[in-house]
């Protein structure tokens, strides 16, 4: 009985790290979305964006989704040596998550979470995964 009021005791300590990480964490970014938003004209950002033209918004996005999608059956089908018959709708997640990825990381580091993601999904080795990313960024 003893042996469990510790590892619950462990496990709500563990609970409360995460919590104040989380806090602290959440402090910092909005910290830092303050310093960056300090001396912004809200009026002026809702009056440009009043006055804009979206009609090519969603041609935009329908054309990238295209591009991701083409890439993500490329990349099924260099993941087929380690895992058979991958298709293009299994890696897709992972090529959104990457490109997404790579709005807040450098490019060479959104591969590493495409690679995760992949990795994870697949179940399929990282240094294999990481491999196919080398050989589709040489090819």
């Amino acid at each position: 009985m003893a042996h469990f009021e510790v590892r619950s005791g462990t496990r709500s300590m563990a609970d409360s790290r995460r919590r104040i990480i989380a806090i602290i964490g959440f402090a910092i970014g909005v910290a830092f979305l303050v310093i960056a938003l300090r001396g912004t004209n809200f009026r002026e950002i809702a009056e440009n964006l009043r006055d804009a033209n979206f009609a090519l918004v969603i041609p935009f996005l329908a054309t990238l989704a295209a591009l991701n999608w083409v890439r993500a059956v490329r990349w099924g089908f260099l993941l087929r040596s380690f895992r058979g018959n991958t298709t293009g709708s299994e890696v897709f997640p992972a090529v959104m998550i990457g490109f997404a990825s790579s709005i807040v990381l450098p490019p060479p580091l959104s591969d590493f979470v495409r690679m995760y993601v992949a990795g994870s999904q697949l179940g399929i080795k990282n240094t294999a995964v990481l491999a196919t990313i080398v050989l589709e960024r040489v090819f």
